[in-house]
């Protein structure tokens, strides 16, 4: 089939006119060039040919400027180029196609009509000038019976919309990128007679196929400027970025088959720049290209490997960015290439990602639909932040007909609902149980044989209740880590595919929900010794009861103790000294504060506090003294019935508060000793006794004693009060005057007979054992109980509706860094958002207990915390014990991060309680 009889074409419909031949209308003119010869020369002719219609139709398409020799039945293609028609301006062989002696005086020009055909195939063939120029193609000189006047173009008026662009250089300068951004649409590479002539509908759909060539030529210029930028330099780099026996291993990790995708599109879009260079500026179609790219197998199977593999990616990226200076610099440089536009190398790793897919469109609709109609228990505050951009909807459940339960897993989420449709046809779905979080969610049994159940028709008739359908349905089994019993489910579906498809989605939901933990930590673990001590095997050192770091003389020291004594050793050392033959249940140690130095190491041992020089200490760690001089510079601070003490900072000064409690007594009687200044105390490794009974010149008593009940257990410091944590609340008190202080117990529950949330809040805590407080905000204080935890205003009224936070499990103690709270459990260590009281990490181990967190709520010291070690098989030394620092992080590309409302109000603010 010849170009010129191609079914694809566009083509003109021109009436046959009945008029006398050679007669010319009065008021008709000769065809001229429609186009202005001032205009520049276009190198390419926009052609218009008659319908392509079956042949037998042809009979009534006649031109009107034909001798009328032919047949009116013959068929007669007609080019017309609205692009090379005479110009003043062009060479003579542009006009060779008029006949000579034309007159110059301008004439009208028919209106053409587009038709199509109704199969739209790609051209094969664009024709060459020679073809253009054929003599039984020319435009001939025949005489018009019609004068057809040609309207302006209606889509863009200024002639220049069409500029220096519109020839074969601005496609190419296109193609390479060099054309500038105004420069870079359909419009300005194409003559306003093109437009005009083509319609609305076409020019629209041209303009969307000029869009794609453009988005994919953008697409590989990002994923090229990864392989240029990143890759290449990485690996080319001297000296290197990475380890060289790391280097292969880490580009593999987090650029994964990035070169493989590039490859795929790199080819797709050399086919798209060669159809437009064929076609431009009506480019038929692109979709065999685009389909015979991305139906192929290797495309499909290299995207998928690719999103699976990408939080593997940020992940490894991330941790090489927090440890390696030389990459932080490298990353740095790389963002400096025009090419990366300031954007981080996260940004073009997500991009193969990133592409919108209607699966993916349509899970976000059902889980914003979700998200609108779930309803929550009254009184319990949940943040589960779902309007955060990484929230998916991974998993959808809805249980069968003999339950209306249904269950949805998100990315970091399992939710089980009760589905409620209200009157007004909105379905509302009520949260059966707290959403568990997937670092807590374990599963159980997935391979159970099938249960059969009778399901009855809905219909409500009679015999509704005689007639039922016997339905096998497979069974599978979640469970809650910390909470096995009470929180275990067992869920139900009607085939042992759609078991083991939610089994899939579990699995991966929890190990993507793992990476991203991993990656994006608040709290980074850093185990600090891990062989020392255990309760078997080599080691029997016992349990660790207490664990305080220290410093002397620039070096980091760290003491532990345990049943067998109390141990000393360099930070990052393994080979602990024993300093002291002591079971200490509590210890402190107190160094400096602003210019004072204390030096002093205070434990709690058979109901007494005593006291050892730590620069000593640190001496006899170091071989550098004998432990027996240890021994005798011992202290005595007090000498029995001691309970518990806390060592706290208030204002200028370092405090010890313990309580005793004597035979016979009912309540508690709460002691405060102020720590003195030794600077320049010379005998500050041995100080002076004095006599017994009397407390040492070191400590003296800072007001007179006070009394709690006889069930307190602890002290939590605040800024200038302390508070007492007993079985009834916490009592707030002032440390520097006991005696005499007032005391108030927060949460104030006064209110409790006449207000039912306030009631209810009141009946969750009374069974429960308060831990301590922490302020959350300037009109805020966050209660922390053993299971709940409320807030409550600086009056000790609860607040936020006294709405209750459920902790995932019973802590024994917890810690405050800056706008986060640390929940120490046996098994979890778990660190929610004082604020919103959202979860934001979890980490896990074995009977966990926490060491050390400072003296002071807003103690930027690193926290010791104790967990049980792995077990050596192979030495045979037992499960041992380890000692970690949970160290606080900051966002990598945060330069400038807000402050948090924890840090940013001044201490002022909470100098006083107003109760």
């Amino acid at each position: 089939m010849s170009y010129y009889s191609h079914p694809s074409r566009p083509h003109v419909s021109i009436p046959q006119p009945q008029i006398p031949h050679g007669a010319l209308p009065p008021g008709a003119q000769r065809p001229i060039n429609p186009s202005p010869s001032t205009r520049s020369y276009t190198p390419w002719a926009f052609e218009v040919t008659p319908p392509a219609y079956p042949e037998e139709q042809f009979g009534s398409l006649q031109n009107p400027w034909e001798d009328g020799a032919e047949s009116p039945d013959t068929l007669r293609h007609r080019t017309l180029s609205l692009s090379n028609l005479p110009s003043a301006s062009r060479s003579p062989s542009r006009a060779a196609s008029f006949q000579p002696g034309m007159s110059s005086a301008p004439v009208a020009f028919p209106e053409p009509h587009i038709y199509r055909s109704a199969s739209q195939r790609p051209v094969g063939h664009k024709p060459s000038k020679s073809d253009a120029s054929s003599p039984s193609l020319m435009l001939q000189r025949d005489t018009s019976t019609t004068s057809f006047q040609s309207t302006h173009s209606w889509y863009y008026d200024d002639d220049d919309a069409y500029g220096s662009a519109s020839n074969e250089e601005g496609l190419a300068r296109f193609q390479s990128a060099q054309l500038p951004d105004n420069d870079q649409e359909w419009h300005r590479l194409v003559p306003p007679e093109a437009i005009e002539a083509l319609g609305k509908t076409e020019v629209q759909r041209q303009s969307v196929i000029f869009e794609v060539f453009k988005a994919e030529r953008d697409y590989v210029a990002d994923l090229q400027a990864v392989q240029d930028v990143y890759i290449t330099p990485l690996v080319n780099a001297q000296p290197p970025v990475i380890q060289q026996n790391r280097l292969q291993g880490y580009i593999s990790e987090v650029f994964g088959n990035f070169s493989q995708i590039l490859g795929h599109h790199q080819r797709m879009l050399g086919a798209l720049f060669s159809r437009q260079r064929e076609q431009h500026p009506l480019v038929q179609s692109i979709a065999d290209i685009v389909l015979d790219t991305t139906l192929k197998s290797d495309f499909r199977s290299a995207y998928e490997t690719y999103i699976k593999h990408y939080p593997l990616s940020e992940s490894h990226h991330r941790k090489e960015l927090e440890r390696n200076p030389a990459y932080q610099s490298f990353m740095q440089s790389a963002s400096s290439d025009p090419r990366i536009r300031k954007r981080d190398l996260i940004t073009f790793l997500s991009r193969p990602s990133t592409q919108p897919g209607i699966e993916s469109a349509e899970s976000k609709v059902k889980f914003w639909a979700l998200c609108e109609s779930l309803v929550y228990r009254k009184g319990e505050i949940i943040d589960m932040d779902l309007y955060d951009k990484s929230r998916t909807l991974t998993g959808n459940w809805s249980g069968s007909g003999w339950t209306d339960l249904s269950a949805a897993l998100l990315d970091s989420y399992f939710l089980l609902t009760r589905e409620e449709q209200r009157p007004n046809g909105q379905a509302k779905r009520h949260l059966m149980s707290r959403p568990l979080y997937l670092s807590f969610l374990r599963l159980g049994s997935f391979n159970s044989p099938p249960e059969t159940r009778k399901e009855h028709p809905k219909d409500g008739s009679v015999l509704g209740g005689l007639l039922y359908q016997s339905t096998s349905l497979y069974p599978f089994t979640i469970y809650h880590a910390a909470s096995k019993l009470n929180r275990r489910y067992t869920l139900y579906v009607t085939s042992e595919a759609i078991r083991q498809k939610w089994h899939d989605f579990f699995k991966d939901a929890i190990a993507v929900h793992k990476v991203r933990q991993e990656g994006n930590m608040f709290f980074a673990p850093d185990t600090i010794s891990q062989q020392f001590f255990g309760t078997s095997g080599g080691s029997k050192t016992g349990k660790i009861l207490a664990a305080v770091p220290f410093s002397f003389e620039g070096r980091q020291f760290i003491i532990a103790a345990c049943a067998s004594g109390v141990y000393v050793t360099l930070r990052g050392h393994e080979n602990f000294h024993k300093v002291l033959k002591l079971q200490p249940t509590s210890m402190a140690a107190l160094q400096t504060l602003g210019t004072k130095t204390f030096n002093k190491f205070i434990v709690h041992v058979n109901s007494s506090l005593l006291s050892y020089p730590l620069a000593l200490m640190a001496r006899v760690a170091l071989g550098q003294a004998e432990p027996k001089t240890l021994d005798a510079s011992m202290e005595k601070v007090v000498s029995s019935d001691v309970l518990f003490f806390k060592h706290l900072h208030v204002g200028p000064r370092v405090l010890l508060v313990y309580a005793v409690k004597k035979m016979l007594q009912t309540t508690l009687s709460v002691h405060v000793l102020e720590v003195l200044d030794i600077s320049h105390n010379d005998a500050a490794l041995t100080p002076k006794r004095e006599n017994r009974g009397k407390a040492p010149s070191s400590f003296r008593p800072f007001g007179d004693a006070g009394y709690v009940p006889k069930d307190a257990f602890d002290v939590t410091p605040l800024v200038k009060t302390i508070g007492i944590c007993a079985r009834g609340g916490i009592v707030i008190v002032d440390p520097t005057n006991i005696s005499s202080s007032r005391f108030t117990v927060v949460p104030d529950f006064t209110k409790a007979s006449s207000n039912q949330p306030m009631a209810n809040l009141k009946s969750r805590v009374d069974n429960a054992k308060p831990l301590g407080l922490i302020r959350s905000d300037a009109n805020e204080l966050l209660v922390i109980y053993d299971t709940i935890g409320c807030y409550i205003t600086k009056h000790g009224t609860p607040s936020r509706s006294s709405g209750y936070i459920k902790w995932e499990s019973k802590i024994d103690s917890f810690a405050q860094r800056g706008a986060h709270v640390l929940l120490f459990s046996s098994q979890f260590i778990e660190i929610r958002h004082i604020l919103t009281s959202r979860v934001e990490q979890v980490i896990e181990g074995q009977d966990i207990r926490m060491m050390y967190a400072g003296p002071t709520p807003d103690s930027r010291e690193s926290i010791l915390v104790v967990m049980r070690g792995e077990e050596d098989s192979k030495q045979g030394s037992g499960v041992g014990e380890k000692i970690v620092e949970l160290q606080e992080t900051t966002e990598i590309s945060a330069s400038t991060g807000l402050r948090t409302p924890t840090t940013a109000m001044p201490t002022a603010m909470w100098d006083e309680w107003d109760m």
